[in-house]
């Protein structure tokens, strides 16, 4: 038996958030969901859910309140290709807000672990193609790519951190669980 955990999941009314929800409340523990917005085909398992704007810190302080244990931050301002790059400068700074507090929440409420997820989107085009293009061949990480990793570990100091690079989200064959177990963690 697998003891409760207190688990904070944003972005909890997206596609992915909503299915990590329901594993970890299917494995039997405490769920807390934030998110701007309510899962739109069914109503979130989570214990709790609350619409919160995590570009704020006041927000991601409420979020991260009352013994959460780990934090899954698949929290972002994100579109198709039309809106990411029409409006890349405003998306890159409600990204940066939402990351950086979310880190600086859970530092000062004592998350134990924190879950920094990426995109492919960090990688250049030429990179997003071909199975020796992946984060196991980090040498082949696009210049953004390694910013954005490099970013993302001076952020986590004090926080145990997992980040994963480049999760690949549209992989068939395997679960988001079965992912995240066997993902890079950096």
């Amino acid at each position: 038996m697998v003891k409760e955990k207190h688990i904070l999941v944003t972005g909890a009314g997206g596609f992915i958030g909503h299915h990590l929800v329901k594993r970890f409340k299917a494995d039997g523990h405490w769920v807390r969901g934030v998110d701007l917005k309510y899962p739109e085909y069914e109503t979130s398992p989570a214990d709790e859910f609350e619409s919160l704007d995590l570009r704020r810190l006041d927000s991601c302080l409420i979020a991260t309140r009352g013994g959460i244990e780990e934090v899954y931050n698949l929290a972002a301002d994100m579109g198709g290709i039309g809106y990411i790059t029409a409006f890349h400068a405003a998306i890159a700074r409600n990204n940066i807000l939402i990351n950086a507090h979310m880190l600086e929440a859970s530092r000062q409420n004592g998350v134990k672990r924190f879950l920094f997820s990426s995109s492919a989107c960090v990688y250049a085009q030429s990179k997003q193609r071909g199975r020796r293009h992946t984060v196991a061949g980090r040498r082949r990480l696009s210049r953004r790519a390694r910013a954005r990793l490099r970013v993302g570990k001076a952020l986590c100091r004090g926080v145990v951190p997992l980040l994963l690079a480049g999760l690949q989200i549209r992989n068939p064959h395997r679960s988001l669980p079965q992912r995240l177990r066997t993902a890079r963690y950096l």
